[in-house]
């Protein structure tokens, strides 16, 4: 699959776009930073919303957030229409849109371009139910070194 630009793509099957870690030491700690080539450095996750989603309400969650370097040490959390923060689950299982891209047909001598589970998917189902028209989800992720990154979405119920 392409991009907007008309350039392969380079997402790893586990949905984290191509890109590189910085990793800063000081003394014997570290901290390891991600960077989405060609995006900016404040880019850490990608958020998919039911617009996004399968229609089916049995299979799908509201909310799919993939947090690229996340783990077990990590906090995701969104908020719905302004109204609080509220927790989201972290959960194994694909990228969305590494479904969406790596769908078509694959050569069998290549198995990289099928989705693959990934570990740094939080998912979440909105406890109200939605607004007709438009809906604002803002999504807060707190990394293993306690830094906070934003994300956000506006879509259409």
């Amino acid at each position: 699959p392409k991009d907007y630009r008309g350039i392969p793509l380079a997402d790893q099957s586990d949905g984290t776009p191509n890109g590189y870690t910085f990793v800063d030491f000081d003394g014997n700690n570290y901290r390891v930073t991600f960077k989405a080539a060609g995006l900016d450095p404040a880019v850490q996750m990608r958020v998919f919303t039911p617009d996004l989603l399968p229609r089916d309400p049995e299979t799908s969650p509201g909310l799919v957030v993939n947090f690229f370097y996340g783990n077990e040490r990590c906090k995701v959390e969104y908020s719905l229409n302004d109204g609080d923060f509220l927790p989201m689950q972290r959960e194994r299982r694909r990228d969305p849109l590494a479904e969406v891209l790596y769908s078509g047909p694959t050569d069998a001598g290549k198995p990289w371009v099928n989705p693959a589970l990934s570990t740094h998917i939080w998912t979440a189902t909105f406890g109200e139910p939605l607004a007709r028209g438009l809906n604002i989800v803002r999504v807060r992720a707190t990394d293993e070194y306690g830094r906070v990154w934003t994300a956000g979405r506006v879509f259409n119920r």
